[in-house]
């Protein structure tokens, strides 16, 4: 058999799954961009856009809230657990300086974002693989805010 046949198998580029995020990121603070989540790429960010077209969705860096990278042990668990509390629902979102003092960075607006009116990021989630479902509590010292998770 020709094992040059299976070259090209071999040759062929990995599929890249990049963000569908394309549209323009607001440039100051204090911008105010609604939209529903389109796209969860990791535990702290997301795509917001009110259609399904690329070039309208918005992609978010949540500011108050830092999850393990993608490839990092809990990374996964982290964006799994982000997707099922805000994909396909609309967001509130603000821009936010981070601690350089920029809104943008990494292609990303820094932001915080609100679902029903409460805040996302300040909620420390954890994934319960013994019940199979998503559990949450407050982040101490952030009082004023409610849980917008229902505990289980």
């Amino acid at each position: 058999m020709n094992r040059w046949l299976f070259l090209p198998l071999f040759a062929a580029p990995a599929i890249a799954h990049a963000d569908p995020c394309e549209g323009r990121l607001p440039n100051q603070a204090g911008q105010a961009f609604p939209g529903v989540v389109r796209y969860v790429g990791d535990g702290d960010g997301l795509c917001v856009g009110d259609s399904a077209n690329p070039a309208t969705c918005i992609a978010v860096r949540l500011a108050d809230f830092n999850a393990a990278a993608l490839n990092a042990p809990g990374g996964r668990d982290a964006r799994d657990q982000l997707r099922r509390l805000v994909m396909g629902r609309h967001l509130d979102c603000v821009a936010t300086p981070g601690r350089s003092g920029r809104v943008i960075v990494y292609d990303r607006v820094i932001a915080t974002c609100h679902l029903n009116g409460r805040r996302v990021g300040p909620f420390e989630s954890r994934w319960s693989p013994r019940r199979r479902r998503l559990t949450a509590r407050p982040v101490p010292g952030d009082p004023a805010e409610e849980n917008i998770f229902r505990a289980v």
